[in-house]
């Protein structure tokens, strides 16, 4: 899914759209990461031989609370389910 060769990338940003919020009562929940290798490469590596490979991340604000995402490749359209495929948190 991500390239080894890529350099990591240590700060992102992304305005969230009306379906990251859950405004649009979509069933699936979740912040839709794009399909960029920079990007991606911010996040922990995940094994796409896996079906729907996720790791959990931490991250601090600036009060220095603590928020635990579930990072996941949704990753069903190589498990014979006809899905788009998605990398989300949530």
């Amino acid at each position: 899914m991500i390239n080894n060769n890529c350099q990591r990338t240590s700060i992102i940003s992304k305005i969230l759209s009306a379906n990251d919020t859950g405004e649009t009562g979509g069933h699936q929940a979740g912040i839709l990461i794009p399909k960029s290798e920079l990007i991606l490469s911010f996040f922990p590596r995940l094994n796409g031989a896996e079906k729907n490979p996720r790791v959990y991340i931490k991250f601090h604000d600036n009060f220095d609370e603590e928020w635990q995402f579930n990072y996941i490749y949704y990753n069903n359209k190589f498990w014979g389910k006809m899905e788009k495929m998605d990398t989300k948190v949530s």
